[in-house]
């Protein structure tokens, strides 16, 4: 049962801490008490106003809602007193004592907690940069646009308008009895905010941020979850790290496997594909296991520990999930101090940006939701988990054999193996040798059965070749397909292309190549087979690997894409082209 405060869970004496632990996860959320802050009306109201659609809001800023008193034992004739409530650091430290809160960022903390839990991603949070709990305004892009604006037009009137007030409170900051209204209740914002001198109230213009709400996404997230946390924990656990790092998809993908930022980071874990090849993700024209989220967590933790090794603090080994390891670095020394709050305070670099600085606060806040989930989000109900089972294939097989000899339904199959790429399901494309098959626990020994008995005509022990064709000047997408007797269509799934016009001089596509007539190659094209695929085992290395496929060592880097030849480890997955 949960209980209406963490204070009522406090006794020591009589619980000992695996209870308070346990009790303390399920009575955070009552913590938090509301204080209400509001646009101005006289802007709200003024006919063509930016801010008609902004609406007052409460946002929830200390903990000190009255708690529940602590039954009285038995044999004590006398009540208990109520407890004194936890401060929302004191309530994150009970929590996750491996991830400490510095009182000065408990505040990004209760930010981020609202951004995750009351704002949908049609709403954008009008704030403080650098104070993040000061909140100008919200704008609902989906009300009050009756003049043609698009909803971000609205967003950048209102952020414009905020700059305005912002600078002419500026000007009078020392004055308030020479403001507008308006621009009283803006300064009015900071009452109780305590000012750090790098940042000064008074230039605030210059810090006006738009971040939009996640509310809806963090909750749909967070269902579609459950077919996977357990397995996220149970592989976080094997690894020796604290399983509340499992809520990091929260924050990096909303746990959507088919995520992809605009950087090039792609799944539910969010790797770049350098990053994803230095710990053990295979990445190529047919397989890209970042969005397997079950092979992405294991790398996920193989990096976190990395990390944690390198740099020895969990707020720094987090923070450099996003920053990289030897951001930290630089800033531990830029700053001379490993504190994570002087870091996020005083840290100055291009690449140290917004996200950078509160990824670790971020994290706090979704772990702590994710673990208080069904209070936040009263009725929701996690997918139940996947029971998975593991298949690795012995020949490369079309997706239409698995499909129609094997049992396994295409919807299911694409819906259990993200890693597989568009020209895995074009005509005559195949899933490749050693590609590990997720299918349902249950289905294994049928499944098995039945493909031991395909008949060897359906099974392959290499690839068709695959042509290379430059396009040349004039040529459109169209031509290329016809002249080589496949659809457009296939030819863009093969090249993951999605818009046909999108392509240029220059530019090699890869061509299924014919067989039966010559050697299938048209002007222009040459034979580049996409080889094998090994795993990388211990101890080995790339000048190994290359003797042992009779190919150089230069032709892995490149059909890799690795700058750095000592940049492989066990477990890593290599396209290896034949000799």
């Amino acid at each position: 049962m949960a209980s209406n405060s963490l204070s009522a869970t406090i006794n020591k004496g009589r619980h000992g801490p695996g209870l308070l632990a346990r009790s303390a996860r399920f009575a955070l959320p009552a913590l938090i008490a509301c204080v209400v802050l509001s646009f101005p009306a006289t802007l709200q109201n003024l006919p063509g106003s930016p801010f008609r659609n902004i609406h007052r809001f409460p946002i929830r800023l200390s903990a000190s809602a009255p708690s529940a008193p602590v039954p009285a034992a038995p044999a004590d004739p006398t009540p208990a007193a109520p407890a004194p409530p936890l401060s929302i650091a004191q309530a994150v430290s009970l929590l996750y004592p491996e991830f400490p809160l510095p009182e000065e960022l408990t505040p990004h903390v209760a930010f981020w907690t609202e951004i995750f839990t009351r704002y949908s991603r049609r709403q954008v949070v009008l704030h403080d940069r650098w104070y993040l709990n000061v909140i100008f305004a919200v704008v609902d892009m989906d009300e009050g646009l009756t003049d043609g604006r698009t909803g971000w037009e609205a967003v950048g009137a209102a952020r414009d308008r905020c700059a305005e007030l912002l600078t002419a409170v500026g000007e009078k900051w020392d004055r308030p009895d020479a403001m507008t209204g308006p621009e009283r209740m803006i300064r009015e914002r900071y009452a109780g905010v305590a000012e750090n001198p790098r940042f000064p109230f008074r230039q605030a213009a210059d810090r006006v941020h738009a971040q939009v709400g996640q509310a809806d996404a963090a909750r749909d997230g967070i269902a579609y979850s459950g077919r996977y946390m357990t397995s996220f924990e149970a592989i976080f656990s094997d690894h020796g790290l604290p399983v509340a790092l499992s809520r990091l998809p929260l924050i990096e993908s909303a746990f959507n496997p088919k995520a992809v930022s605009h950087a090039g980071a792609a799944g539910m874990w969010q790797f770049m594909p350098g990053t994803g090849r230095r710990f053990g993700l295979s990445i190529d024209r047919l397989v890209d296991e970042r969005r397997d989220p079950l092979l992405a967590c294991r790398a996920a933790a193989r990096l976190l520990a990395a990390n944690y090794k390198a740099l020895g603090e969990w707020p720094l080994a987090i923070t450099a999930y996003n920053h990289g390891v030897q951001g930290m670095k630089n800033a531990v020394a830029a700053v001379g101090d490993r504190s994570i709050a002087r870091i996020i305070e005083e840290y100055e670099n291009p690449r140290f940006g917004f996200a950078s600085r509160n990824f670790y606060v971020e994290f706090l806040a979704a772990a702590a939701i994710y673990d208080h989930a069904d209070h936040f989000f009263p009725g929701i109900r996690p997918d139940p988990p996947l029971a998975l089972s593991a298949i690795a294939l012995d020949h490369y097989v079309t997706v239409a054999t698995l499909r129609d000899h094997c049992g396994v339904p295409e919807e299911l199959f694409r819906q259990l193996n993200p890693a597989l790429l568009g020209p895995v399901y074009t005509a005559g494309g195949l899933v490749p040798k050693g590609y590990r098959l997720n299918l349902p626990t249950g289905d294994r020994t049928r499944f098995k059965a039945l493909y031991a008995a395909l008949p060897d005509h359906l099974k392959k022990e290499r690839p068709p070749t695959i042509l290379a064709h430059k396009v040349r000047r004039n040529q459109t997408l169209s031509d290329i397909a016809q002249s080589h007797g496949i659809t457009v269509r296939g030819l863009m799934r093969l090249n993951n292309i999605r818009n046909p016009n999108h392509i240029r001089v220059g530019q090699s596509l890869s061509i299924p190549a014919r067989t039966g007539i010559g050697n299938g190659r048209g002007p222009g094209e040459t034979s580049v087979g996409p080889g094998n695929r090994h795993r990388v085992k211990h101890g080995q290395t790339l000048s190994g690997i290359a003797r042992l496929y009779n190919t150089t060592t230069g032709a892995i880097l490149r059909a890799n894409a690795i700058d750095n030849p000592s940049r492989i480890m066990a477990g890593q997955m290599l396209v290896v082209p034949g000799g």
